[in-house]
């Protein structure tokens, strides 16, 4: 393993009994500007996803050359995220057994797109939709004023690392170290705003993407992350701009900051719950008001509450039918196992027509054990 993925992977379970800093209940909107509150609440959600953006801690970790860090809003631990309602709106909502941690979703976005294009793109998009709304349709353009509002946070977090990673270069200790942080200040003044054209800024503003959307009431997975950041990697390593070598530490640090939330301290685990959390709404004397889970010890369940319903998929078929397979979908499992990651859960697609390395590398992976999981279709 190369030696900064050791180096890594040591701090990484280090941290794993080190407590975590939760952040976000005790922020409102209204703290900001008070006058907020004659906005419609679809307006007010989406600038608690800017505060979010602006506000959440953040860092950069010596060696890694992929930044940003989710907050600690949870699966297993509960919520947390901004005040954005009023508390006559809480009130009316508590009487059907929701709050503003009722509402959380499991969408993927689409990464090929992002990348492609970037989300200043689908925010010109947006408002090119609104321009088309009937003008009496105030809801709708509503909406699409929010999905703007929401996306500019990728700007705003993103520029905020831009100026950590600055500062951080002219106190670099290696010369190496300072042209890495100038790298990564220029990839984060590029993306996730902008289309992405290198392998590792196609990475950067996929946990970029993934960050905000984890620490915005939204766990949701990356996908067929092999296929679409192919593109990228195939062409810096054709072109020389990256060697083999260098592409496993970058995707190797990628697949580190999915594990960076982990709590194995139970002494470390703050509860967050509220009974917005699992609530479906509807009447509250009614069981299917609440979505039940198996486990009842007290905000414990199991592996889900360290794995954020995170997952990936490697290898299956195209949407031409062709074998998906490539050197990424080998380079991840090889990376997951090695690391001992618990993050991203892999779910590796197989059929009649997979290429042996890809059974054998599985099997490797199996038969090795260790903390990653391995899902088969």
């Amino acid at each position: 393993m190369e030696k900064r993925l050791e180096r890594i992977k040591k701090r990484l379970f280090e941290e794993y009994y080190q407590k975590k800093e939760w952040w976000g209940d005790e922020e409102s909107i209204f703290d900001d500007n008070h006058d907020f509150v004659k906005e419609p609440l679809v307006i007010r959600k989406a600038m608690a996803v800017q505060k979010v953006c602006r506000d959440m801690p953040i860092r950069i970790i010596d060696f890694e050359l992929i930044v940003g860090n989710p907050t600690m809003a949870s699966v297993g631990f509960g919520h947390c995220f901004p005040k954005y309602e009023t508390d006559e709106e809480a009130e009316i909502a508590a009487k059907v057994c929701l709050n503003r941690k009722s509402v959380w979703g499991h969408h993927n976005p689409n990464y090929k797109k992002i990348l492609e294009k970037g989300l200043g793109a689908i925010i010109k998009e947006a408002k090119a939709c609104k321009a088309r709304v009937r003008v009496n349709d105030r809801v709708t353009k509503e909406w699409y004023d929010a999905v703007v509002l929401a996306l500019r946070g990728g700007e705003i977090l993103s520029k905020r690392y831009v100026q950590l990673a600055g500062y951080l270069a002219g106190e670099a200790e290696t010369e190496q170290r300072k042209l890495e942080l100038l790298e990564i200040a220029r990839i984060c003044r590029k993306v996730p705003i902008h289309g992405a054209d290198s392998f590792h800024e196609a990475l950067q503003s996929v946990w970029f993407v993934h960050t905000i959307l984890h620490s915005s009431l939204n766990f949701s997975s990356i996908g067929r992350v092999d296929q679409y950041l192919w593109p990228y990697y195939k062409k810096d390593l054709g072109s020389g701009v990256i060697s083999k070598s260098y592409a496993r530490e970058l995707l190797g640090s990628f697949l580190v900051k999915f594990n960076e939330r982990v709590q194995l301290n139970n002494d470390h685990i703050e509860n967050h719950f509220t009974f917005g959390d699992w609530s479906q709404g509807g009447d509250p004397g009614l069981e299917t008001t609440h979505l039940k889970m198996s486990n009842d010890e007290e905000y414990t369940y199991g592996q889900s509450s360290n794995h954020w319903l995170q997952n990936c998929i490697v290898s299956g078929i195209t949407p031409e039918g062709k074998d998906g397979s490539n050197d990424l979908s080998v380079m991840i499992i090889d990376l997951v196992n090695e690391l001992d990651l618990v993050n991203p859960l892999v779910s590796v697609r197989l059929h009649r027509d997979s290429p042996d390395e890809i059974y054998e590398t599985v099997a490797k992976a199996l038969a090795r054990g260790g903390g990653a999981a391995y899902y088969f279709q």
